[in-house]
């Protein structure tokens, strides 16, 4: 689909034989070839917000001209689409006081988008910039993603082959303190309707003050047993962020 000039500024946004209202500024801060470029705010999520028994289950991200089939986790789903306007406004709501940016062309194209139940490729309108660069906006409608199109936080991840038992990974324990034992964690999960919280207790030794120097950690695997499997409930850490989960 060609469009003769689109400018992301408060005016008219002309495609071939359509028009639509453009938003305020896009920012040109930012990576303009990232596919999954998407709203930088968040606010954590209350584990009974998720919809669990929603069919198909909304999309976790890890951001019209008919609808699409798209090849979800829980099998096949045909999500409506947005239109090129819809998409230009929900890009220049995130946008940054700054100038401009002229937009050349649009099409409709796929890209893959980090989910937390793995890589999902979705519909997608391509934008070519004046400058020549890219910039890509999900096309499927907002509705089909939890909380809209803002990226979820995402922390280390997970894999199971049954959905009842987990193998998580986080953050190695610092460093003891001269004359202090290693500390001893291990991992405890808490289950409810909607979310599966799962979190670090230490069991013994740690717990000291002293300064550790800034050094980049590793991980560490904990194994954790469910008493239902985790199906189509979010995974997530003591800060609700939310863990990214595949199959072992």
């Amino acid at each position: 689909m060609g469009l003769t000039r689109l400018a992301v500024v408060v005016g008219a946004l002309v495609t071939a034989g359509c028009a639509a209202t453009a938003a305020s500024t896009l920012s040109v801060g930012s990576d303009p070839t990232a596919p999954t470029h998407l709203p930088a705010q968040y606010a954590p999520p209350q584990p009974g917000d998720f919809p669990v028994t929603a069919t198909p289950r909304p999309i976790v991200l890890f951001s019209p001209p008919g609808p699409a089939s798209v090849p979800l986790p829980g099998g096949p789903a045909t999500l409506p689409l947005i239109d090129v306007g819809a998409a230009v406004d929900a890009m220049s709501e995130g946008g940054r006081e700054g100038p401009p940016q002229e937009l050349v062309s649009a099409e409709l194209s796929t890209a893959a988008y980090l989910t937390d139940r793995g890589p999902l490729e979705l519909p997608v309108w391509k934008f070519r910039t004046a400058w020549g660069s890219d910039r890509m906006w999900p096309a499927v409608t907002p509705e089909a993603f939890w909380k809209g199109a803002e990226q979820s936080r995402m922390t280390f991840g997970a894999t199971t082959s049954d959905g009842l038992e987990l193998r998580v990974r986080f953050p190695e324990p610092s460093p003891p303190c001269p004359g202090e034992a290693p500390a001893v964690t291990e991992a405890v999960v808490t289950e409810r309707p909607t979310v599966v919280e799962v979190r670090l207790r230490t069991v013994s030794g740690g717990g000291g003050t002293c300064v550790h120097a800034a050094i980049l950690r590793g991980t560490k695997s904990y194994t954790v047993k469910l008493t239902e499997p985790l199906g189509a409930r979010l995974l997530m850490d003591e800060e609700h962020r939310v863990v990214h989960v595949t199959k072992s």
